[in-house]
C-alpha cells in the first residue's frame, strides 16, 4: 500500500469515521488579482510626486521637512548609478550637505519593505565599486 494517500482517499475514511472533511484552497501566487502588485505595495503621490509605496511617501515627507530646515541641502530621487556588467542600481533618495560649491557628505537610502535577494547584491556592489553604504529605511 502507498504511503502517499489521494485527498479524496484521506475524506472517505475520515467519512467511515464520521468525519467531515473540508478542503480550503490555498491562494496561489498566480491568484491575486491583475491590480495587485508584487509586493502588495499602494503608491502613493505626495507633493504631485507618484511614489512606489506608503513607506517610501513617509521617508519622502520626513526629508522634505529636513530639506526645508536647512538640515539637508540637496535632495534627489530615483538617482541612477552604473555597476559592473551593464547592470545600474537607482535609489530612492541621494542627499546630503554642500560646503564651498561641493558635496561635502552624502547619504543613499532605499525604502524596503521586503528585502529581495537582488537589492542585497547591488548593495554590495555599491559598497565595492563607489565606496557607498546604501542604507535600508
Amino acid at each position: 500500500m502507498s504511503r502517499n494517500m489521494t485527498p479524496e482517499r484521506y475524506a472517505q475514511l475520515q467519512a467511515r469515521r464520521g468525519k467531515r472533511v473540508e478542503w480550503v484552497k490555498r491562494a496561489e501566487p498566480n491568484d491575486r488579482s491583475p491590480n495587485t502588485r508584487k509586493y502588495r505595495n499602494e503608491p502613493t503621490l505626495v507633493d504631485s510626486e507618484n511614489l512606489d509605496s506608503k513607506r517610501e511617501a513617509k521617508r519622502y515627507r520626513e526629508l522634505g521637512l529636513l530639506l526645508r530646515s536647512g538640515q539637508i541641502d540637496f535632495l534627489g530621487r530615483q538617482m541612477r548609478f552604473r555597476l559592473p556588467g551593464g547592470v545600474e542600481y537607482r535609489a530612492d533618495f541621494v542627499f546630503g550637505k554642500i560646503e564651498d560649491g561641493s558635496v561635502r557628505s552624502f547619504q543613499v537610502q532605499d525604502s524596503k519593505g521586503v528585502r529581495t535577494q537582488v537589492f542585497s547584491i547591488k548593495a554590495k556592489q555599491m559598497l565595492s565599486e563607489h565606496g557607498v553604504k546604501v542604507e535600508e529605511v
